[in-house]
């Protein structure tokens, strides 16, 4: 074998190589492609479009498992027979306090039950008059 078939041998294995990865990389693009269909992308989408709209998934489920986790109560502290709403209605009792849910309008849309002996009024009443 001389140099021009040893060249032309390894060209050859290093092309093969190459297209290898080239339509592993295709199939992966193919199936991120089609996850993101079932999240009502369009069916068209070149590879950039959809590694972008990858990336943007990605970040959203990113920051709503950071919200999520920022808004439920550590488990490592809370005694385990309870439930969050048990814990949360007897955190309310001992501190003698209530809870009022607003939307970002400002409207009432929870309040919990101890406001009554707090402030006199039924929950029902906040949340008819605001």
């Amino acid at each position: 074998m001389d140099e021009d078939e040893k060249d032309r041998a390894k060209r050859a294995s290093r092309n093969k190589s190459e297209k290898k990865r080239r339509d592993q990389f295709n199939v992966l693009i193919k199936e991120l492609c089609t996850m993101l269909q079932g999240h009502g992308h369009p069916l068209k989408m070149d590879k950039s479009t959809i590694l972008q709209r990858t990336i943007d998934f990605l970040q959203k489920q990113k920051e709503i498992s950071a919200q999520t986790e920022a808004y439920e109560i550590r488990q490592d502290w809370k005694p385990s027979f309870l439930s969050n709403e048990e814990f949360t209605q007897l955190m309310l009792e001992a501190l003698d306090g209530f809870l009022i849910a607003l939307t970002t309008d400002g409207i009432i849309i929870y309040v919990s039950d101890s406001v009554s002996s707090l402030l006199g009024h039924l929950p029902i009443w906040w949340t008819k008059i605001y």
